[in-house]
């Protein structure tokens, strides 16, 4: 089956049981990361789509049960969401960095909120001699 096939298969699957937006979280550090969880939501969650605000809905929207509703489905979200979430800003290196990818089963658009972490260096410089301190 083509990854075509696979996605409208969970498009189809996942609406009928009343889902219209799954949501992941992602983090990572050092040399590695991964999608943490997933969020199935329905209509409820459109606002937090639309605002972009996308971790605020997981916790106050209404999450669908999707039980054995598509066999494999994890794996072909891994897919897709992986080939987005691999080729923008590094979450997963050095300091790492989180975020939720959120997608409309509707029109198949998604949203990124990545989140970098960095460490900051502030150079300060300083001189004197030693010399002084030992006369005394």
């Amino acid at each position: 089956m083509s990854k075509t096939d696979d996605l409208l298969k969970v498009k189809v699957s996942l609406q009928d049981a009343g889902c219209e937006y799954v949501v992941a979280y992602y983090c990572g550090g050092g040399d590695s990361g991964a999608i943490e969880e997933y969020s199935y939501l329905g209509d409820d969650y459109e606002p937090h789509f639309e605002e972009g605000s996308l971790d605020n809905g997981t916790q106050t929207c209404e999450h669908i049960n999707i039980d054995n509703c598509v066999p494999g489905l994890k794996e072909i979200l891994e897919d897709l969401f992986y080939d987005k979430l691999n080729n923008i800003e590094d979450w997963w290196n050095n300091d790492g960095g989180y975020g939720y990818i959120a997608l409309r089963l509707s029109d198949l658009s998604y949203i990124i909120d990545n989140n970098t972490y960095y460490t900051q260096t502030e150079y300060y410089g300083h001189e004197g001699s030693f010399k002084e301190e030992l006369v005394d």
